[in-house]
């Protein structure tokens, strides 16, 4: 029996402490200008075209902010809104239609 708790209790926080690192978070941006642009270099001295950098406030869905960074392969679309998914850092993002952004979201991006 007490084998089966040394074993089982371990397994149940690993358990609860994963599932809470894998919880990702939405929030909405809105982009207003232009990236600014990052240079990329290997280590060989080979030289890749620019990334954009993006430092916007996203709000989520009850209107809370979150400062984020990221980065595109080009400069964003102005006036685009994104969903951006969150864990720890931006993971992905993508353009969404104006209509598809929490009502508090948008109360915040259209200031």
């Amino acid at each position: 029996m007490k084998k089966i708790i040394l074993v089982i209790v371990p397994m149940m926080i690993l358990i609860t402490m994963g599932g809470c690192s894998l919880t990702s978070s939405y929030y909405y941006v809105k982009i207003t200008g232009d990236g600014k642009p990052v240079e990329s270099i290997a280590d060989d001295g080979t030289k890749y075209p620019d990334i954009y950098m993006y430092n916007l406030d996203g709000y989520d869905k009850d209107g809370n902010v979150k400062a984020l960074e990221f980065t595109a392969s080009k400069n964003l679309r102005k006036d685009a809104y994104l969903e951006i998914k969150y864990r720890d850092k931006v993971i992905t993002y993508e353009e969404v239609e104006e209509k598809d952004v929490p009502e508090k979201a948008m109360e915040h991006l259209n200031e």
